[in-house]
């Protein structure tokens, strides 16, 4: 993917405590309501792979859950062209049918992208700056009841590499408390492409139909995204 997805500032318009621990392998603890969860990952090149996540509650109970940091995504459909520089009906995927999208959040559970309801698609890399501030700002965005009414949000965590910062995607999103399904790209990054995303943090918006009808690159404050969302539903 080209050199613009190292993102893009910020346009006008809670979590548990962790603590990280280096050495042969990659620790992070979790304590939040009488629960201490271990999650390790013994990756020691780019390709990533899985971490394992141990969770011991207060009666002693242990579980183990193995999250894919990468699945395989299923496209159907014809891919987006990158978006550039174009804004609003320039876009010159304004109006097409997006791609649907069959894949995988890190644990597992099915994850799918179609028409059938408006959805805002956020594309997020774990070592962009710009997404790690826009995530807190989409978790108050929900907790805050400021979402338009009727329409779901999908988070895909795309470009993962366990060379740069913030990895793994699954804990941070955890940590950061996003409250909506993920879908876990593919190593060769199939949903993004897809979607002709060409920097982070990316938002398509499609209608009920599934055509394009807004797609943002960069940081946004949330009052401008719904006034952008609501405007282009016809709100």
């Amino acid at each position: 993917m080209n050199s613009r997805q190292d993102s893009k500032p910020v346009s006008t318009g809670s979590s548990s405590s962790t603590i990280w621990i280096i050495g042969g392998i990659v620790a992070l603890l979790v304590v939040a309501a009488g629960t201490v969860a271990i999650v390790s990952s013994t990756d020691n090149a780019a390709t990533p792979t899985s971490v394992t996540v141990t969770s011991v509650n207060d009666q002693g109970t242990v579980d183990t859950v193995v999250l894919k940091q990468t699945q395989p995504v299923q496209v159907a459909g014809g891919g987006l062209p990158p978006l550039g520089d174009s804004t609003g009906a320039g876009d010159p995927a304004f109006g097409q049918q997006a791609p649907s999208l069959v894949g995988k959040s890190f644990d597992g559970s099915p994850v799918t992208v179609s028409p059938g309801k408006a959805t805002l698609i956020v594309f997020l890399a774990h070592w962009c700056p710009h997404c790690q501030r826009e995530v807190p700002r989409l978790v108050s965005w929900f907790q805050l009841g400021q979402v338009p009414t009727g329409l779901d949000v999908i988070g895909v965590a795309t470009a993962t590499t366990t060379t740069r910062d913030n990895y793994p995607p699954s804990v941070w999103l955890q940590r950061e408390t996003f409250p909506w399904p993920i879908l876990a790209d593919s190593d060769t990054q199939t949903a993004a492409t897809a979607f002709g995303l060409d920097s982070f943090p990316f938002f398509v918006l499609v209608d009920a139909t599934g055509k394009v009808v807004l797609r943002q690159a960069g940081e946004v404050e949330t009052a401008d995204l719904t006034a952008k969302i609501n405007a282009a539903l016809g709100n």
